[in-house]
């Protein structure tokens, strides 16, 4: 209701902008007239209608990710400018960065995981978790890590997740 009324009372100050003193004079009593409830009412009501968005229409896309400075396409590996019509309502607090190299986080993983294929799909499986997709209906438990491998990397992992989708206690 804030921009109703501050659209009407806008339109003062049009008028003061025209130089001919008839329309000049026509205009304010449009603006008086526009600043009645029954107006804003009217207009607050068209505007809305206009504007709603049902949840359903949000984050519809999984495999888009905002980012500080934009928004990755999950299946190109692509970074776009963010655009309000993607309806995204998360945001992951990092620049997206496409030559950025990962070496701490791949010894890590060569050390505590040895195996190539293993490394390959635990790698998969961390970028699966970033999109919003659960096609593959899967889910991973990590048992046969050493206990202080497994500690580090759910720690490494729940932290960044927990800024874009903190943990929910399920309703049963």
């Amino acid at each position: 209701m804030v921009y109703a009324v501050d659209t009407a009372r806008a339109i003062v100050r049009d008028a003061e902008r025209v130089a001919d003193e008839d329309e000049q004079k026509k205009i304010a009593q449009w603006a008086r007239r526009s600043q009645s409830l029954g107006r804003l009412k009217a207009m607050w009501t068209l505007a809305k209608a206009d504007l709603a968005v049902s949840p359903e229409e949000l984050d519809t896309d999984p495999m888009l990710l905002n980012v500080e400075n934009g928004t990755v396409d999950l299946r190109t590996g692509s970074l776009r400018p963010h655009l309000p019509e993607d309806l995204i309502t998360k945001l992951a607090p990092v620049e997206f960065d496409p030559v950025a190299e990962a070496s701490r986080f791949t010894k890590f993983l060569k050390q505590t995981l040895v195996d190539a294929k293993l490394i390959a799909f635990v790698q998969r499986f961390l970028g699966y978790s970033l999109t919003g997709s659960t096609k593959e209906r899967a889910s991973r438990c990590c048992t046969a890590w050493a206990r202080t491998a497994r500690a580090r990397w759910w720690r490494c992992f729940r932290t960044s997740w927990a800024t874009t989708a903190p943990p929910r206690t399920p309703t049963l």
